[in-house]
């Protein structure tokens, strides 16, 4: 049986630097520390997650499932039909004042 390899955290993983990726970026000055820049492999991620945040923004609205559309659906003719029932309640009112005005 083989010596078991420890796992690495992620921080540990992050610490190590990647011997394939090539730094495109200078190393920091005193001025740049001040202003601390992404590092190379950050930089990808974070090209990385700009692009799916694009993506995102752009991407198509999914087209609503029937459940949806009739739940808007009913929405509307709850929201008609309280519509109407406050319009009849008010000509209701209207022409009871009406009677009472004539009755007088």
């Amino acid at each position: 049986m083989g010596v078991q390899k420890k796992k690495l955290t992620r921080l540990e993983r992050r610490a190590q630097p990647m011997q394939d990726v090539v730094p495109h970026e200078p190393p920091m000055t005193n001025e740049d520390s001040r202003n601390p820049t992404p590092t190379s492999t950050s930089t990808i991620k974070n090209s990385k997650q700009l692009d799916l945040k694009d993506s995102r923004t752009t991407r198509k609205p999914k087209a609503m499932s029937n459940k949806q559309k009739l739940k808007i659906q009913r929405g509307v003719e709850i929201s008609d039909r309280i519509q109407n029932k406050t319009s009849k309640k008010h000509a209701r009112k209207e022409n009871r004042q009406a009677a009472k005005k004539i009755y007088e």
